[in-house]
C-alpha cells in the first residue's frame, strides 16, 4: 500500500496515464497470470516468476485507486471496473491452477476442486442477495446488517477477519507459487469460500428468526 501510494504521487502529473488505463494494463498481468496457470502450472521457475506477477497485480490493483482519489477523478464506472477485474481474475486464478493441475495430472479431484470452489462462490452471492431480501422483510436497521452475527465471539471473530483478508489470501497464493505448490491455495481458497457462505447463511437465518420472534413477542 504504501508502494502504491508513492508512485500514484510520482505518476499523478502524468495526465495521459489514467487510472482506467493502469486498471487495463493490471487485468493484462492478471491474464497473463491465468495463462500461466492453465499450462505451466507444475513448472517452479515458471511459478517463481508467477509470484512476482501476483504482487505487481496487487501493487496496481491499488494504484488505479489512489491516483483517481488524488485526481478526484472517481467515477461509478472506474470503481465497477476495478471491483469486476479485479474479482474476475482472482476467481479465474484459481480456476486456471484447477484446470491446469487436472490438465497436468488427469487427478478428478483436482478438477472436482475447482468446481466446488466455482459453486462455493456462487452460493456465496446467493447468500449476500438472500440475506438483502431477509434486511426488507424484517426491517432491520442497516446499521445492524452491517455487523458481524458473531461480534460477541472475539476469537471466532478474529479468526474469520484473518481468513478473510485479501492481503493474507493474495501472500498465500504468492508463497504457495515460491514453493511450487499452487494447490495450497487452491484448496485453501475453495474451503474459505464455502465455509463462509455457510457460515453467512447460518447466522443471518437465525437473527432473521430472532428478529420475527422479537416482533412476535411484542405483538
Amino acid at each position: 500500500v504504501p508502494m502504491a501510494k508513492l508512485i500514484a504521487i510520482k505518476i499523478k502529473r502524468f495526465r495521459y496515464i489514467t487510472p482506467n488505463l493502469i486498471t487495463f494494463f493490471d487485468a493484462l498481468i492478471g491474464s497473463a497470470i491465468c495463462i500461466t496457470f492453465l499450462f505451466n502450472v507444475n513448472n517452479k521457475k515458471i511459478l517463481v516468476l508467477s509470484s512476482f506477477l501476483i504482487l505487481l497485480w496487487w501493487l496496481f490493483d491499488h494504484i488505479d485507486g489512489y491516483l483517481a482519489r488524488l485526481r478526484y477523478g472517481q467515477t461509478t464506472f472506474g470503481a465497477f471496473l476495478d471491483s469486476f477485474l479485479g474479482s474476475l481474475l482472482w476467481h479465474s486464478m484459481h480456476l486456471s491452477i484447477a484446470i491446469g493441475l487436472y490438465l497436468q495430472t488427469k487427478n478428478n479431484v483436482y478438477l472436482m476442486v475447482g468446481i466446488f470452489y466455482t459453486f462455493g462462490n456462487f452460493m456465496f452471492i446467493y447468500s449476500n442477495y438472500l440475506i438483502s431480501e431477509m434486511k426488507k422483510n424484517v426491517h432491520v436497521k442497516k446499521q445492524q446488517y452491517n455487523k458481524a452475527s458473531f461480534v460477541k465471539v472475539k476469537g471466532v471473530r478474529r479468526v474469520i477477519s484473518l481468513m478473510d483478508d485479501t492481503d493474507v489470501r493474495i501472500h498465500l497464493l504468492c508463497l504457495s507459487c515460491l514453493a511450487g505448490i499452487p494447490a495450497v491455495s487452491l484448496f485453501y481458497n475453495t474451503i474459505y469460500i464455502n465455509f463462509r457462505w455457510m457460515l453467512n447463511l447460518i447466522f443471518r437465518v437465525y437473527r432473521n428468526y430472532k428478529q420475527k420472534n422479537n416482533e412476535t413477542f411484542i405483538n
